[in-house]
């Protein structure tokens, strides 16, 4: 399973159908909840890389902290974190990925 597959499974969130990977539809939207799952399996799963590609706009909140927009999100800066993935979590996440482990590599 691709990480398309792991966001469109883990959970959608309301909004219009993202459209990610090479040029396939997933079958609803993808919310926070769904790339939160979606990272932390490739991050369980990583064995040598672990490629993570965002292509979006990014947010400031009201706090200064950088969330990465997604198809249904609110720029209001006091409830992005609700409709945005908060950078940092995705940078924890990642940290702790396998592929971190040893000589491997990590690019984001």
């Amino acid at each position: 399973m691709d990480l398309l597959d792991e966001a469109t499974a883990a959970g959608a969130a309301d909004g219009p159908t993202a459209r990610a990977g090479a040029g396939r539809r997933p079958p609803g939207p993808v919310g926070v909840e769904g790339v939160g799952a979606a990272l932390a399996a490739a991050a369980r799963e990583a064995d040598d890389l672990l490629l993570v590609y965002y292509a979006g706009h990014s947010l400031l909140d009201h706090r200064g902290r950088l969330h990465l927009a997604l198809t249904n999100t609110d720029p209001t800066p006091e409830t992005l974190g609700f409709s945005a993935v908060p950078l940092e979590l995705v940078l924890g996440l990642l940290a702790q990925a396998r592929a971190l482990r040893g000589t491997h590599s990590l690019v984001f």
